[in-house]
């Protein structure tokens, strides 16, 4: 055996060991990382004029996720379609995960809804109260 035998060993020992360290480190992003949420559709601050919203979108290392406090679920890829009544004007919705170690992360949306004839009401308020628009 020579010099270069020892220096072969330590090369593979060491890209072994890095081999199993990194994929050690990869499998363990979801403990270090936390729930993650990503929200497709609609983006944030959109301005609609329909009153029914479909919010789209993904969840990764997830046990939980709440939709303006209401539970909802995912397909097996972590996936998820919700639907959404607005109220004329703003709606400020939040999605919220939480993981087997109840950490937790959440995206809000800000979305404003404008009917047809919200400024027919808007108007018809302010005539009945006297006040100026």
């Amino acid at each position: 055996m020579g010099p270069n035998t020892h220096i072969i060993k330590y090369i593979i020992y060491v890209f072994i060991f890095v081999a199993i360290a990194s994929y050690g480190i990869y499998q363990f992003r979801g403990v270090v990382w936390g729930p993650q949420i990503t929200i497709n559709s609609p983006k944030n601050g959109s301005l609609l004029a329909n009153g029914e919203l479909k919010i789209e979108g993904e969840s990764k290392d997830i046990s939980s996720l709440f939709l303006n406090g209401r539970r909802i679920f995912t397909d097996v890829n972590g996936q998820f379609v919700e639907n959404v009544l607005l109220l004329d004007g703003y709606n400020l919705i939040e999605v919220k995960a939480v993981d087997k170690m109840d950490r937790t992360a959440v995206k809000h949306l800000q979305i404003v809804y404008k009917s047809g004839d919200s400024t027919a009401r808007v108007e018809e308020v302010a005539r009945l109260t006297g006040s100026q628009l």
